[in-house]
């Protein structure tokens, strides 16, 4: 009777509130109908089992709703407040192995990266190569044309020497053309007074020598 009415009011005195728990991580904790060990197992909680504690009984059990909605009772002491080492342990794993993943796959990020940055630096280089043989041609056609260029100027040079040399001949030859007709023309004129001087003095004579003839 005494141990009925210590296990009444310790289970008034508890807390109410269910609590999240974890089934220790040291074996496999068997689940009962009941707060002791007369009643039968129900079923097996794996160790670090998620389950919520409804009640913690003086019997040393403890009423738990487990991860499926199902109840039972356990034994208080395979009861952790903590989340178990196995199951931090699988977390470190999970975490482990993802971070595996993500450095596998910013490896092979970092593979395409490279691989394009050797493309573009072996395009890059191709390039360079090609503005500089561009350039060459660009400055041996501009030295070609410097030169073809000069030497038309020369050309041209002498050219234009040589016409002016011809102008100034012509112009002299000119003028000594002009000297000569203006010469042929006096002359001419001369010889043209010459001649009627003469032919005013010759034929009145021959008038009258004809005259004294017919006479």
């Amino acid at each position: 009777m005494r141990h009925t009415l210590l296990v009444w009011v310790c289970a008034l005195w508890m807390p109410s509130q269910a609590l999240a728990s974890f089934i220790t991580d040291a074996l496999e904790v068997p689940v009962r109908s009941g707060d002791s060990q007369e009643y039968r197992i129900l079923r097996f909680l794996p160790a670090g089992s998620d389950i919520t504690v409804i009640e913690s009984l003086a019997s040393g059990y403890s009423k738990i709703q487990d991860a499926n909605g199902q109840e039972g009772f356990v034994l208080t002491r395979y009861v952790m407040d903590t989340e178990p080492a196995q199951n931090r342990l699988r977390a470190v794993e999970q975490s482990l192995k993802a971070a595996e993943q993500t450095v596998s796959e910013l490896r092979a990020e970092l593979s395409r990266v490279e691989a394009e940055l050797e493309l573009q630096n072996s395009q890059t280089s191709e390039l360079e190569a090609r503005a500089q043989a561009s350039e060459a041609a660009l400055a041996q056609l501009a030295g070609d044309d410097a030169l073809s260029l000069r030497d038309r100027l020369l050309a041209l040079e002498t050219e234009r020497q040589v016409l002016l040399s011809d102008n100034e001949r012509l112009k002299a030859e000119r003028l000594i053309a002009k000297d000569d007709s203006a010469k042929t023309w006096f002359g001419m004129g001369a010889l043209t007074l010459g001649i009627g001087i003469l032919l005013g003095f010759v034929l009145p004579r021959l008038r009258r020598t004809r005259t004294s003839s017919g006479l």
